[in-house]
């Protein structure tokens, strides 16, 4: 028996004015809570990395990559400004507002249509992280973390990175199948068809076909 062809999802595809609220619902609440992590610290250049992360991740959905590249560029800026023995730095490294690195990562995975890109994105993070902790001792600079504390970035860059790609999986496969239950259903009416006799004698008719 063939499998029964089920209709669109909304809760994993929303349409219509749903779906046209939901997205940039979205990017304000993400930029509000990067906004709120970084109120917390006093630093003279924390609010002003903050803002400007918070506002980049306003178009994460028609720009990932280049958000992506942008929140890496302040999340560098910031650890430059960090100076561990200083009382109060001007920008502290980590913060908690360095999750609008993860926001951009999962904005990549979700919304790019370039098949490499979210690879790319969890790399570079990986790459950053490791290099703050790594790279900075051998520059001499202090690190921001140590081994231990590496591994919790590395496995919560993972885990965010998995997540979102599971997601946007999920997401393409259900757009396939409310594509094709949208090709396959039929009318109850079928369209008129031209009937004949079986020797192909007499005249042709047309009428419209019995309700299946």
């Amino acid at each position: 028996m063939a499998e029964e062809s089920t209709g669109p999802i909304p809760w994993i595809t929303p349409s219509g004015r749903y779906a046209r609220a939901l997205g940039p619902a979205t990017d304000i609440a993400l930029a509000l809570v990067v906004l709120l992590a970084a109120q917390r610290y006093a630093g003279d250049h924390d609010l002003l990395l903050g803002d400007l992360m918070a506002l980049a991740l306003l178009a994460r959905r028609q720009r990932p990559a280049t958000v992506m590249a942008v929140v890496l560029a302040l999340a560098l800026a910031q650890f430059l400004l960090y100076e561990p023995y200083v009382a109060d730095p001007p920008a502290h490294a980590p913060a908690a507002y360095d999750v609008a690195v993860l926001f951009a990562m999962m904005s990549v995975v979700h919304h790019s249509r370039i098949p490499w890109m979210p690879y790319a994105a969890g790399g570079a993070v990986l790459l950053a992280t490791g290099a703050g902790t790594a790279g900075a001792s051998l520059l001499g600079m202090e690190p921001f973390a140590d081994g231990g504390m590496l591994l919790v970035y590395w496995g919560l860059t993972l885990a965010v990175w998995l997540t979102a790609f599971a997601l946007q999986t999920r997401r393409l496969h259900a757009e396939s199948q409310t594509a094709c239950w949208e090709r396959t259903r039929r009318p109850p009416w079928s369209p008129p068809t031209r009937l004949r006799t079986p020797h192909g004698g007499g005249r042709a008719r047309t009428g419209p076909s019995p309700p299946s």
